[in-house]
C-alpha cells in the first residue's frame, strides 16, 4: 500500500488534519444555522438538538474518511513516480544500464521520466540505446540542452 512510507503518512496526515478542521468548522456553522432556522419557525424551540449535530458530524466524519482515500490515491501518482526515477538513478549511480522509465496511466511527472529517459539514452545508459561513439560517429558530441519542443 505505501511507496515511500514517510512521505505518504505525512501527506495524508496533513490532508486528513485539514478535512477534520473543516468537518469541525462546518459541523458547528451548520448547528448554528440550524438552531436560527429552528428559532425563525418555532420562537420558543431551544438549540439545535444532538441528534441534529450527531446528523451533521456523521456527515462530516463520511468527508473526512473520502478525503483520506483520495488523500491515498493522489500520493501513491506522486510517489510512484519519484520511486521509479530515484531507482533508475540509484542504477546508473552503481554503473549499470537502465531500461526505460514507464510510469502509469494517471501518474504525475511524466514529462520528468520522458526527460530522464531522453538524458540516459543520449549519454547511452539506456538499455537499447546506441551512443555516438557506439555507432562510429565519435566527432558527434551529445546535447543535453532542453529540446525546443513547447511543454504542456
Amino acid at each position: 500500500m505505501w511507496i515511500n512510507s514517510k512521505f505518504q503518512s505525512r501527506f495524508l496526515m496533513s490532508m486528513l488534519l485539514l478535512e477534520a478542521q473543516v468537518a469541525c468548522i462546518t459541523t458547528g456553522l451548520l448547528s448554528l444555522a440550524w438552531t436560527y432556522i429552528i428559532k425563525l419557525e418555532d420562537p420558543q424551540a431551544g438549540i439545535a438538538t444532538l441528534g441534529t449535530i450527531v446528523f451533521f458530524l456523521s456527515i462530516s466524519i463520511a468527508f473526512v474518511v473520502t478525503s483520506g482515500f483520495i488523500a491515498i490515491s493522489i500520493s501513491h501518482r506522486i510517489c510512484g513516480p519519484v520511486y521509479n526515477i530515484m531507482r533508475a538513478l540509484d542504477a546508473v549511480k552503481r554503473g549499470e544500464k537502465v531500461g526505460p522509465i514507464h510510469l502509469r496511466k494517471g501518474d504525475d511527472f511524466c514529462e520528468l521520466a520522458d526527460a530522464v529517459n531522453e538524458t540516459f539514452a543520449k549519454l547511452g545508459i539506456l538499455e537499447g540505446s546506441l551512443t555516438a561513439a557506439q555507432s562510429g560517429t565519435a566527432e558527434q558530441e551529445l546535447d543535453l540542452k532542453p529540446s525546443s519542443t513547447p511543454s504542456q
